[in-house]
């Protein structure tokens, strides 16, 4: 944050992005009011998301309880999902280490921006040791991963159909 202050932007917001703290950063530019706290608040509701062995409870929260946003971020995730994993693999199979640690970077806030944080953490292993060369023991771990990656992909799926 600092270092993009630093460096002459005007403002920062860290990933995952909360959509408060984005409104608040964008009307600070454009001037705009931003709704009063009475407002703003989201119905708290009882119901959570049930999504099999996927909790998307970090997520709603992450969204502030708004399901169409979440929906269309899980619907983000769906699209980008399949070719970021085949990225991964054929940046393995090419031992293409930059294209593997931007593949493994990106999974990686997806994940967060879902509130998967073990995913996040699984993946954020996994772009240390791609920026350290560590290839082949990616490899040993990717396969697990990239199962985990796929059961979400199909939890999302359903969760969409709900």
């Amino acid at each position: 944050r600092d270092r993009c202050l630093a460096a002459g932007m005007d403002g920062y917001v860290s990933k995952p992005i909360r959509r408060r703290e984005l409104i608040e950063v964008l009307a600070s530019f454009f001037e705009l009011q931003t709704r009063t706290s009475a407002e703003s608040q989201v119905t708290e509701t009882e119901e959570t998301i049930d999504a099999g062995p996927l909790n998307l409870d970090k997520a709603l929260e992450l969204t502030e309880n708004d399901r169409d946003l979440l929906k269309a971020v899980v619907r983000e995730f769906l699209e980008e999902s399949p070719t970021l994993l085949q990225t991964i693999d054929d940046s393995l199979d090419g031992r293409d280490q930059q294209e593997l640690q931007r593949a493994i970077h990106t999974l990686k806030s997806n994940f967060n921006n879902l509130g998967i944080e073990e995913m996040g953490e699984h993946c954020q292993l996994l772009e240390d040791m791609a920026s350290q060369g560590r290839l082949e023991e990616i490899a040993q771990r990717w396969e697990s991963l990239k199962g985990r990656a796929r059961q979400i992909i199909g939890q999302l799926q359903e969760f969409l159909q709900q």
